[in-house]
């Protein structure tokens, strides 16, 4: 979940798109304009929605800047209109086709993820796995200890069921 810091991880992950720019170049402030750039390529990777409390490296912050003809300080004044950026938030959701973690992608991503845990035990991999799932399918990753219970729920169940064929296996033998 941390942000990258080289510019070619930068270059590789939050690189805009002509269409990308005209979305961007419809908020016509540069605020306004790095805000929601800041906001896509967040929805992006890491996975989730951008956030004032985030410390963005300054070299990524540049980066994107540049691509929408903003100054890195425009973000300062972007983060204080809290209604703002929620909107921009959506706005960018919706114009992407990404969704919030609900019930349904509880389901869904729990049956994909115990597959996954047949293969592996560890719990970091399987953390991994399915963050990266979540951002193929441009679901926003929830908070970490969501990930992590899920995934260790997954683990579980995954142990539970390798146990019970071994059990049912030696019963039948």
């Amino acid at each position: 979940m941390a942000l990258p810091t080289s510019l070619r991880e930068h270059e590789e992950l939050y690189t805009l798109t002509p269409a990308d720019q005209e979305f961007v170049a419809a908020h016509r402030i540069s605020t306004n304009r790095l805000g929601v750039a800041m906001q896509l390529c967040f929805l992006r990777y890491p996975g989730r929605a951008w956030t004032p409390e985030d410390m963005v490296p300054a070299a990524m912050l540049r980066f994107i800047a540049l691509q929408v003809g903003a100054e890195p300080a425009d973000l300062l004044g972007y983060a204080e209109r809290d209604q703002t950026r929620r909107e921009h938030a959506v706005e960018v959701m919706r114009e992407y086709g990404f969704t919030t973690f609900g019930v349904k992608d509880y389901r869904t991503l729990s049956s994909w993820l115990t597959e996954q845990a047949r293969g592996t035990d560890n719990g970091l991999a399987l953390v991994t796995l399915l963050t990266a799932e979540m951002r193929r399918r441009r679901i926003v990753v929830p908070t970490l200890p969501v990930v992590k219970r899920l995934a260790l729920a997954c683990r579980a169940r995954a142990r539970r069921e390798g146990v019970d064929c071994i059990t049912h296996d030696r019963r039948e033998s």
